[in-house]
């Protein structure tokens, strides 16, 4: 026998043993766990499975019927059209036309237009020769004058009237049918 043909015997009967122990190893953790297992003294278990043997089972309650699908058929001779609009709703869309308040789309944007009306601040009044005006601080850390016709906000909002506790505005917004109504708003001063 060659050199190389031992080695290879004393290879594959040291794999063999390491296996074999290995297997014993394992068989020995298996036997010791189902050992552990086996206890002499059961007494509560048994009784405690014999308890919920003897239990009485509970009542489950019946399914609930239901009622049975009553279809609709829609004759719409005499009811209104569901997909039109109202008659409340119509004339609002006829009056949001031509005829509505629009805002002036092609004058210049004042720079209180910027902000909106809850960013600015009212701090203080100013008059001379029956002319007055309300000083306003804005977000961009500016100190601006305006008087009664000047536009702020961004509901294009214009100043109608200023006393020394509020400034009066009337805002332009869109009722949500393509048309604009007037609504009234109000700064006040703050200290």
């Amino acid at each position: 026998m060659s050199f190389d043909t031992e080695q290879n015997v004393v290879r594959f009967a040291q794999k063999y043993a390491k296996r074999k122990v290995l297997a014993l190893v394992v068989l020995t953790a298996f036997l010791s766990t189902l050992g552990g297992c086996a206890a002499k003294n059961q007494n509560d278990l048994v009784a405690y499975v014999n308890a919920v043997k003897a239990r009485k089972a509970g009542h489950i309650a019946p399914l609930p019927e239901f009622k049975s699908y009553e279809s609709f058929a829609y004759q719409p001779n005499h009811l209104r059209d569901p997909f039109a609009p109202s008659k409340a709703e119509a004339s609002i869309v006829a009056g949001s036309g031509k005829g509505g308040p629009r805002p002036n789309e092609t004058r210049n944007k004042e720079p209180l237009e910027a902000f909106p009306l809850d960013a600015l601040k009212y701090v203080g009044l100013l008059e001379k020769d029956k002319t007055v005006w309300a000083i306003i601080t804005a977000p961009d850390g500016f100190v601006y004058r305006i008087q009664v016709g000047n536009y702020m906000g961004q509901n294009y909002g214009r100043v109608t009237r200023i006393t020394d506790g509020q400034i009066d505005i009337r805002e332009l917004v869109p009722n949500g049918m393509g048309g604009w109504v007037e609504r009234n708003a109000k700064l006040a001063l703050t200290e």
